[in-house]
């Protein structure tokens, strides 16, 4: 009988020891363990921010990264979601207009199942996008809209008086005008806000990284054909150098007529 009971209570008490876990003497044992790795400026003046994330428990539900101009930002500041949990490192760019008076914090963090846990914090200043240099040099605060007979060239040497961004429209507008009616207007519509990048022209509404020129000088006015570089360097914050170079453009009424447009400007002027 005593054998009988034996055989019996043995796998009973085998599978209760396999099934017992020992339990963890810290609560942040269950939690996952983030580190923010790097934060490094990308040429277009964006951050790109790089973590690690260990699993001691659990499975993985969320990762990813904040960021705020105050230390230590909260995980719902500003942040970015990653895709891929599937690796230990995991990434994201924030691909926004940085001040590069301020100083940013960013910080990593991850979520299991059994809770959440912040990586370290890293500071970054002085954020701006390695400087374009177009393939033409112009005196600042110049241009040149071709030869249209008597309305003149706007010649090369015209001061130029520049509006500050408007964004109160679904386009970024930025209008340059001549201090002499040669000199003419020029009418920048971006598609987006303007940032240190290489834009392209537009004969219709702008969008995304677009921008349509339009001109006007004396009676006649025009619009900046499609397909051309518009490079523009941020200076600082709401302060931009624009520079076209040997752009064509067209006057308006259906004329076949084309000039070549070349300015540089630093807005607002």
């Amino acid at each position: 009988m005593k054998n009988i009971i034996a055989v019996l209570v043995l796998p009973i008490i085998v599978f209760i020891l396999s099934t017992c876990t020992k339990a963890r003497k810290n609560v942040m044992d269950y939690y996952p363990e983030v580190s923010t790795v790097s934060a490094n400026v990308t040429e277009d003046g964006g951050v790109e921010v790089t973590a690690n994330v260990t699993l001691k428990t659990g499975a993985l539900n969320y990762a990813g990264f904040c960021m705020d101009t105050l230390p230590s930002p909260d995980m719902m500041k500003n942040q970015v979601l990653v895709d891929n949990l599937n690796a230990a490192e995991f990434k994201s760019v924030y691909a926004m207009n940085f001040d590069a008076k301020k100083t940013y914090y960013f910080r990593s963090w991850a979520a299991s199942d059994k809770g959440y846990a912040y990586g370290n914090t890293i500071s970054l200043t002085n954020i701006k996008a390695t400087p374009l240099s177009p393939p033409c040099m112009l005196n600042i605060n110049s241009s040149n809209i071709g030869t249209m007979g008597s309305s003149g060239s706007g010649p090369e040497g015209s001061a130029y008086q520049v509006t500050a961004v408007d964004n109160f429209s679904s386009t970024w507008d930025i209008t340059s005008y001549g201090y002499t009616s040669s000199a003419g207007t020029l009418y920048f519509h971006f598609g987006s806000e303007p940032k240190t990048k290489v834009f392209t022209t537009t004969e219709g509404s702008a969008y995304g990284d677009m921008v349509f020129i339009s001109v006007s000088s004396g009676f006649s006015s025009g619009y900046v054909l499609k397909g051309y570089k518009v490079y523009v360097n941020k200076i600082s914050e709401g302060v931009f150098e624009i520079t076209v170079c040997d752009a064509p453009w067209k006057l308006d009424g259906g004329s076949s007529a084309t000039f070549k447009l070349n300015a540089r400007f630093i807005s607002p002027h």
